[in-house]
Order: structure tokens, then sequence, then C-alpha cells
């Protein structure tokens, strides 16, 4: 009669139960490890899709104190498998000199995974500041530099810099002053014929009054004159005016403001012939 093999030791049991489970524990620790490895990849690849697709400038208003608010949008698509939530985005407007001319901030927005999203950003620009004065009478180019900061897949921060040139258009582009001799009177002061001509090339109405004012060498006014204006964007405008000044006062140069209820613009003076 065949003998039954022996029982096992209560030690080599053990043996063989931690033996399995650290195969086991091997096997998961590769598992979540593989698992790792392709959710970080795709998360690399999601973000590396996230793509911005332009700015746009729409429309403009005055809003007061020489303030124009540009009502702007970023477009961005988000064609990866996770969402971009939260985000904000941040623009600096720059002059074609570098020079800063408007900030514009968003609160918080998301975009899922395979979706794309228009923001809306409001960025005011101050059109009496140094830096935007040759900007009233000149289209040009200027730089937006765009900052995305927000969350990637809940878990990664994600900051993008971007940087777009953007076309500007001068609400007073290729003014042109026509200034004839003075012309005497009978009442013995000069008539000076004015004359002015421009486009609005900006997203801004141009409705408010042209004040003209005469000046002597030392800055001292000889006389004043005004036009009204109302001009819509893409209109131009051509008109003008005398100006009557006396002869004693020695004028040299004619002043120019626009001026309405919400700003009030120097724009460059020019020569009395």
């Amino acid at each position: 009669m065949a003998s039954s093999p022996p029982p096992t030791a209560p030690s080599e049991r053990r043996t063989f139960a931690f033996y399995y489970a650290s195969k086991a524990l091997s096997w998961g620790g590769t598992a979540l490890a593989v698992a790792l490895m392709i959710f970080l990849a795709t998360v690399g690849y999601s973000a590396s899709e996230l793509t911005y697709e332009g700015i746009s400038f729409p429309a403009a208003r005055s809003v007061g104190n020489n303030i124009a608010d540009f009502n702007t949008s970023v477009d961005l698509a988000n064609p990866g498998y996770y969402s971009l939530d939260p985000f904000g985005i941040v623009i600096h407007l720059l002059s074609n000199r570098s020079v800063l001319m408007g900030v514009g901030s968003t609160p918080m927005h998301s975009v899922p995974g395979g979706g794309s999203t228009e923001i809306p950003v409001v960025l005011p620009v101050d059109l009496a500041s140094p830096a935007a004065q040759s900007l009233l009478v000149n289209n040009t180019v200027l730089e937006t530099v765009i900052w995305v900061n927000g969350t990637y897949a809940s878990l990664f921060p994600l900051h993008l810099q971007l940087t777009e040139q953007v076309p500007w258009g001068a609400p007073f582009h290729g003014l042109r002053y026509v200034v004839g001799a003075g012309e005497p009177q009978p009442n013995g002061t000069l008539a000076f014929p004015f004359n002015l001509s421009f486009t609005d090339d900006s997203r801004l109405p141009i409705v408010g009054t042209l004040l003209f004012r005469v000046t002597s060498p030392s800055g001292a006014t000889c006389g004043t004159g005004s036009l009204g204006i109302i001009r819509l964007p893409g209109q131009s405008y051509s008109g003008g005016t005398r100006v009557y000044v006396q002869p004693s006062c020695g004028p040299t140069a004619i002043d120019l403001t626009f001026e309405s209820p919400l700003m009030t613009l120097e724009l460059p003076p020019e020569a009395l012939p």
C-alpha cells in the first residue's frame, strides 16, 4: 500500500503564502506603473494638442476719462482627452515701441476634452496716454501678449504664453491740415482758412467737437474756432472753418483738440504759413 506524502509544515505554508503575495504585489505594481505611464503619456499628448486659434477685436466703446474698452475674444480648442479646468487669461497690449497700453483679464473658465471655447476679454486702453498719442493718427500693427494659466486633467498646472500681431486702426488716420494765409478783415483781424481731413479707421464712432486754438510763440491764445464731427467707423471726413486772430498776437501755430462727453484728446499741432 502506497504511503501518503508527509504533511506540509506550517513554516513551509507561510513561505508559499509570502511568495504568492509578493508576486501578486509585483504584478499589481507593474500594472499600476504601466497605467500611470499611459495616463501621463495621454496627458502629455492631449496638452500638446491645445490650440490657440487667434484673437479678434470686434468692437470698442468709449467709457469715459479717455478710456476706450476694446471687446476682444480669445479662441481656444482642446481636442485632447482631458479638460482644462479651471483656467484664466491675461492680455497685454503693447505699442509698436513695446510700451504697455492696456491690460485685460478674465474670470476662471473651463473647456472640456474634445471641446473649444471663445473667451471674451475687455481690454481698456487710455487714448490720451503718451503711448497712444501717435496711434490717434496712424494705422499700425500692435502686439498682444497672452497668458493662459490653469489646471489640465485636474492635476497638472499649465502655463502658456502666446504673442500675436494685431492691426490697429487710428480714429483720425491720415489727419491732414491745410492752413491758408491770413486774410485781413475789416475789423483788423486776420482770418485763417483751416481745412482738415481724416478717416476713422478705428472701431470707435467719432462724435464730438474739434476745437482749434491759434497760439503765439509763447503759447498765448490768439484765437479759437470749432468744428462739429460725427463719423462712424470706416467713414472719412473733410471740412473746414475760419479762425480769426489779432495780428499783434503773432500767431504761429494751431493746436487741435477733440472733445466729447467721454474723452478729450490732444492731436498734433500745425504750423501757420
